[in-house]
């Protein structure tokens, strides 16, 4: 009866070692089979990515002369918008060129930094600068082409006095500052 348990034993053991052997076996051709059309397909798509590769053309001595233009170009671009800026720095730049042309300008209000389109943040502020007329228009001038070539005056309303002893000259100005998101 043992040996007969024996036998039973050894025959199942027997046979569970043929199926995982041709069990593996018939696994690993399957494996092989379909790498070998993945590989195919890969190498055929490689092949022509390659030949398209190929079929663009050098670029000749104009086209990289251009390129590197327009890189300047790009970089002169990217000084005169930074892409950061302090208003407070701003503000001082703006009362120390009043102060230099005998203007004098105060601050009225000012709003944070907000969304201008996709690429662009800006800075608005309003200022009334008061003095003479010429000294309000030196200051006018000089603020439009100063330091900074991302100030503009968005609004200007200029109020004076038109007989002498009235009411002194005086502009409104409303300033955007734009800087890159």
């Amino acid at each position: 009866m043992l040996t007969r348990r024996i036998i039973i034993a050894t025959v199942t053991v027997l046979l569970l070692i043929v199926f995982v052997l041709w069990g593996s076996g018939w696994v690993q051709d399957r494996v092989k089979d379909s790498s070998n059309t993945e590989k195919a397909e890969l190498v055929t798509k490689i092949d022509s990515v390659n030949k398209s590769i190929a079929a663009i053309p050098e670029p000749d001595d104009q086209l990289v002369s251009r390129l590197a233009q327009l890189q300047i170009e790009l970089e002169e671009v990217g000084k005169t918008i930074p892409s950061s800026l302090d208003s407070t720095t701003v503000i001082n730049y703006i009362l120390e060129l009043a102060e230099s042309c005998n203007v004098t300008a105060v601050p009225l209000q000012t709003e944070d930094w907000s969304p201008f389109g996709d690429h662009y943040m800006v800075y608005t502020l309003q200022i009334r600068a008061e003095g003479e007329y010429a000294e309000i228009a030196d200051f006018i001038s000089r603020l439009e082409s100063g330091e900074y070539d991302n100030l503009i005056i968005s609004s200007l309303e200029i109020t004076g006095g038109v007989i002498p002893g009235d009411e002194p000259d005086a502009a409104n100005l409303q300033i955007a500052i734009f800087t890159r998101n």
